[in-house]
């Protein structure tokens, strides 16, 4: 029974330690296509595929993504290597999303430091709350219950913390992504008539150098 229990400790330790990074990915998506719509005036929407290709990572890709998620949680190797062996199918939609996720940070700390640090962070002790409270479950201590749920509250005040963080750097990115629609509107306001002209230009095919 105690065996089992740690295999489902495992199974759920590796199920939860990446979600939080799912809305943190997307929000950065949706930024980096953000500013490569600055050049398209247009905004033309660009149509997503329906289904993402399938991929599998190659061995030395998954020894990568191991050893970049061990540098987080020095126990990562081993709860996935406990993975591979009981749950395969799981093991590899975990290490695709590990993959994905390890690309995702990578970009992040090149473009924001202080927000790649708050994302490691955030992991961790996403991770941690999970696993403690796992540990507070399946404990039969009240004295041990008492000490598990204490550390549990310390870190779900600094997740509390970091998820808020997280929202204010998504409304400052907001602001200003709308500063910089409404500056492009009231340019173009400004120069009417030049911009009308030179879209005349190209209906009637006097010029080819600008774009509407």
């Amino acid at each position: 029974m105690k065996h089992f229990k740690c295999k489902t400790t495992t199974l759920v330790f590796l199920l939860i330690f990446f979600t939080g990074s799912l809305n943190a990915q997307e929000r950065f998506d949706k930024k980096q296509q953000g500013q490569r719509n600055i050049g398209n005036p247009q905004g033309i929407k660009q149509v997503p595929l329906l289904h993402k290709p399938p991929f599998i990572l190659s061995e030395e890709e998954q020894n990568k993504v191991i050893e970049f998620f061990t540098a987080i949680d020095p126990d990562i190797a081993e709860q996935l290597n406990r993975l591979k062996l009981n749950a395969p199918a799981v093991y590899i939609e975990r290490i695709q999303e590990m993959y994905r996720d390890m690309h995702f940070l990578e970009r992040l700390k090149k473009e924001d430091l202080d927000r790649y640090k708050q994302a490691i962070e955030l992991r961790k002790l996403e991770a941690q709350s999970h696993q403690l409270a796992l540990q507070y479950r399946e404990s039969e201590s009240d004295k041990e219950q008492k000490n598990l749920k204490q550390e549990l509250r310390t870190i779900l005040d600094r997740l509390f913390d970091l998820k808020e963080l997280e929202k204010e750097e998504e409304i400052k990115r907001i602001q200003n992504e709308l500063e910089r629609l409404q500056k492009g509107v009231a340019e173009r306001r400004a120069n009417k008539q030049q911009i009308t002209e030179l879209r005349l230009g190209q209906l009637t095919g006097k010029s080819h150098l600008y774009k509407w």
